[in-house]
């Protein structure tokens, strides 16, 4: 084995294990995530129907993290947010609405 034969193969083992730590991350945040798109939350500051998923890391586990569109308390949407969407922890979550 040459020494670019073996560089190009430890990149590679690299590679693959960065792959496998996202799909084990996301599969771990999937399988805990009680809300899907449509769902609207409520956390202690604002109320959101969920438009997206998105993950990350909190305390060294996957976790995931909502955007939506900011909605009043009748859970009609805010005609005037200057933000865009609002994101929403799932550690924050404090409860389900509506589906």
């Amino acid at each position: 084995m040459t020494d670019k034969e073996f560089e190009k193969e430890k990149e590679q083992i690299e590679v693959d294990y960065k792959n496998k730590k996202k799909e084990l991350y996301y599969k771990y945040a999937s399988s805990n995530n009680p809300y899907k798109i449509g769902d609207i939350i409520k956390d202690h500051y604002h109320i959101i129907k969920i438009k997206k998923i998105m993950y990350t890391i909190f305390y060294n586990k996957p976790s995931c993290v909502y955007q939506g569109i900011p909605l009043h308390e009748d859970l009609t949407p805010k005609k005037k947010f200057v933000k865009g969407d609002e994101i929403m922890y799932q550690i924050n979550v404090k409860e389900k609405l509506k589906s």
